[in-house]
């Protein structure tokens, strides 16, 4: 049983999956109701206007061109009749464009066909008026069984909708505070977890995959096996890759076990077979890497709320905070404090990034207004802050 948990706030919706324990599933993201219209990258799901720029026989699909700064990517329909070059179809994007790689793109979904003569005058693109950002982070979660959304307004748009048919949807406040959402984002973006054995899990991802290093060193000194540590790790890693939403291929580099009978063991766990159900797995090399490959239909947690930074001393490129998902971080955090204190005023001070992109946008706080009222006030942080702020009572 798993229920999607949704937040509309004034500068995005965001939404968190949970299990029946209230563990933290994963994450979902949409812009604040209100602001679906304004330019973005297109999402999973949504049906685009596209025109074949390049046929690639030899990749088995083709280039598409639809209005994003790097063509997307149609694999080939099997038994199916392709498309020329210099046609226009309707498609369905399968998975948004993530760092240099373009979207792609699958048969639309809703049973137009692939080639239509009335797209000739339409613009390429995004079909249509864009739907409600919690009918699209419902849609981003995919199968879930009950929803709870803090508003009234929002809930009766799920209910009216197909995607929510035979759902339980609800209203309840306070969703994110009641099973730590920010304090679960925090540790998904952090690069290493550890278990309760002292073993560190640490996550190194790129834009050719993922590898997940087992450093047992530390639970090894106290005393603990090898092979106590791998099925531990085998057991909570499913959870840590749907929380950071990593997909594609993914290098687990477990322990070598013990004895060549307790590896044996291992590969028969229950642990390592519901790991390797996650995706198409690979066997487990005899020096204890795990190799399988995840469906990847979004970026990743990581990718989401950070960017590829350099600067000319680096070796290599790091990364930092992307501006925007920082400032939606503010925004939250002084939401937070108004609701937890109905009676009290408080200040957001920010830094002059965050500034630059919240101090002219003016929709956020009539959001903010509408909801709690005006206790609130905006003021720029110390000069050197730049992605830094606080919320403080006035």
């Amino acid at each position: 049983m798993s229920r999607l948990l949704v937040e509309c706030g004034a500068a995005r919706t965001r939404a968190c999956l949970v299990d029946d324990q209230n563990v933290v599933l994963g994450f979902f993201f949409a812009p604040a109701r209100g602001d679906e219209a304004k330019p973005r990258a297109v999402a999973p799901g949504q049906n685009v206007v596209g025109k074949i720029t390049k046929r690639m026989p030899a990749m088995r699909g083709s280039f598409v061109d639809i209005g994003e700064p790097i063509d997307a990517f149609l694999p080939d329909r099997e038994g199916g009749d392709q498309l020329t070059e210099g046609a226009r179809g309707v498609f369905t994007v399968y998975r948004p464009a993530i760092l240099e790689k373009g979207t792609v793109l699958k048969a639309c979904a809703t049973g137009l066909p692939a080639e239509v003569d009335y797209t000739s005058g339409a613009p390429l693109g995004v079909m249509g008026a864009p739907e409600d950002s919690v009918l699209e982070v419902l849609r981003l979660a995919g199968d879930v069984s009950a929803v709870s959304v803090n508003s009234a307004d929002a809930a009766a748009i799920m209910r009216a909708s197909t995607l929510a048919k035979g759902l339980d949807v609800n209203v309840a406040d306070s969703l994110w505070a009641d099973v730590n959402g920010d304090e679960a984002i925090e540790a998904a973006l952090a690069p290493s977890e550890m278990l309760s054995s002292g073993t560190r899990m640490i996550f190194q991802e790129t834009a050719g995959g993922c590898v997940v290093d087992i450093d047992g060193a530390a639970a090894v000194r106290d005393g603990v096996s090898t092979d106590a540590i791998n099925l531990e790790a085998a057991a909570s890693i499913p959870v840590s890759l749907k929380r950071r939403g990593i997909g594609g291929r993914v290098l687990i580099d477990f322990l070598p076990p013990s004895s060549k009978k307790a590896g044996e063991a291992f590969d028969k766990s229950p642990a390592l077979k519901a790991l390797g159900a996650m995706g198409r797995a690979h066997k487990r090399a005899s020096g204890g890497v795990f190799d399988m490959t995840l469906a990847r239909k979004q970026a990743s947690l990581l990718e989401q709320a950070s960017e590829i930074t350099a600067a000319p001393d680096y070796l290599r490129r790091g990364r930092r905070l992307r501006p925007n998902w920082v400032a939606c971080a503010a925004i939250e955090a002084l939401e937070a404090a108004l609701f937890l204190e109905r009676s009290k005023s408080f200040t957001l001070r920010v830094g002059s990034e965050i500034m630059a992109l919240i101090g002219d946008n003016l929709a956020w706080p009539e959001r903010i207004t509408d909801r709690f009222g005006a206790r609130f006030e905006v003021t720029p942080g110390p000069s050197d802050w730049k992605l830094k702020f606080d919320v403080h009572e006035k």
